[in-house]
């Protein structure tokens, strides 16, 4: 969740550029000695092109007629660009006064592989025009065996005191898709060009995780307890802290809350003594199912008990907070609801007897959705979130989401990543 992917990275390009060749590229520090100049790469698309370029059929690369066409991809960072004039020059007569070396422009492994005829639109901070560069030749090479490409550019157009050349728009015209380039994920396993409407998706996924995260913190975290618990203030002014310390322990291996900054940043622990069978009880449970996408040792019928906090050096003993711990049983066979231990409220189903069964048989089961997104994402995989469905979820405060908002927010972190994954 650390990535960084707003395309809008201008205001402060120097102090990306400065981290990324310390941290991501110190093996290109020759070619690192500037910050990177970040352009709008447009490279032919060559599945959608209606000619081979290759061929030197082509009459025009920009213009109504041409068959070229061109992803967009806005942000590239290029290195070994010379500097340009803060203040370009436009001459209706004499053309762009400017200076600038346009050979041996280096583009980082990993990223594209350039082609005759694509283009660069440049625009760096001071000038007061942009310029479109056509790529006229490249070079394969490689740093440290990492290889890269070096290209020769010609000056094809200039912005005027208008706006855009006519040359820039036409290009707009002829392109198909539309890419962002990632800054941060270069040199990493992760993608750096997504397409602009996965892109789109993913920061609508990230707005909801951190909704999510923030609603979770602020009504389970107590601060002076420093964990997440549940409490039920139906039966008076002090409330009864519901703790479950396998709820904890999923978002310990998680690691939803790892990446969260400021008031938002949590170190949990688990704050009461551990059942000598914990891990197998753990590994029985849901939680570890939904970790691993695997139902092979998930129990079919799981459920729980109140307990007390034993710890004497619990935060709960030390606060004096009345709390009943959950703790994990699981059962051969379901538990009759006519029961006498069922009808008191001592024993009670952890997750839906229903959920673990239709999972272990592979049957659907949609009784809710948080439950369906449950299902289709351990058998399935398939991380896909109905926003519009899920905002009829009832995500009050409760016993229940208090275990089902972080496998929520788990989930849809996975579907986001998913995005940038190579």
């Amino acid at each position: 969740m650390a990535k960084i992917i707003s395309a809008e990275k201008s205001p402060f390009m120097n102090k990306a550029a400065e981290i990324y060749s310390k941290q991501k590229t110190s093996q290109f520090s020759k070619y690192l000695q500037k910050n990177p100049v970040f352009v709008t790469y447009y490279a032919i698309n060559q599945q959608l092109s209606r000619a081979d370029t290759g061929t030197g059929s082509v009459k025009e690369q920009i213009g109504t007629s041409s068959p070229i066409r061109y992803n967009e991809i806005k942000e590239f960072p290029v290195y070994n660009l010379s500097d340009m004039k803060p203040d370009i020059q436009n001459d209706e007569t004499e053309g762009l006064d400017i200076n600038m070396d346009l050979s041996g422009i280096v583009i980082l492994p990993n990223t594209i592989t350039p082609c005759p005829d694509d283009f660069l639109y440049v625009k760096m901070p001071g000038m007061s025009y942009g310029v479109l560069l056509r790529v006229t030749e490249f070079e394969f090479n490689s740093i440290q065996s990492n290889d890269y490409y070096t290209i020769n550019c010609e000056l094809r157009a200039t912005d005027t005191k208008s706006g855009y050349s006519q040359t820039y728009i036409q290009l707009q015209k002829q392109v198909v898709e539309k890419y962002s380039c990632i800054f941060e994920n270069i040199g990493t396993e992760d993608k750096c060009l997504i397409q602009d409407t996965e892109l789109a998706k993913a920061n609508s996924t990230l707005e909801l995780i951190n909704l999510l995260k923030d609603s979770f913190y602020d009504t389970y975290y107590d601060r002076d307890i420093g964990t997440f618990v549940y409490r039920d203030f139906s039966s008076g002014v002090n409330p009864i802290y519901y703790y479950d310390l396998y709820l904890i322990k999923f978002i310990i291996d998680s690691k939803i809350y790892d990446d969260v900054s400021g008031e938002r940043c949590v170190t949990l622990s688990l704050d009461d003594v551990l059942p000598i069978n914990f891990g197998n009880l753990y590994r029985r449970s849901l939680w570890y199912a939904i970790l691993q996408k695997d139902v092979t040792y998930l129990s079919r019928y799981s459920y729980y008990t109140e307990g007390s906090i034993s710890k004497v050096t619990s935060p709960f003993k030390i606060n004096e907070c009345n709390t009943k711990t959950i703790q994990l049983t699981y059962k051969d066979a379901p538990i009759d609801s006519g029961s006498s231990l069922f009808i008191t409220g001592y024993i009670s189903e952890y997750f839906p007897i229903e959920l673990t069964n239709n999972l272990k048989d592979e049957e659907s089961y949609t009784p809710t959705y948080l439950d369906e997104i449950i299902f289709n994402y351990i058998l399935y995989g398939n991380m896909e979130i109905d926003k519009n469905r899920l905002a009829n979820e009832n995500l009050h405060s409760s016993l229940r989401n208090y275990r089902y908002i972080p496998i929520l927010i788990y989930i849809l972190e996975k579907s986001y990543s998913s995005v940038f994954a190579s």
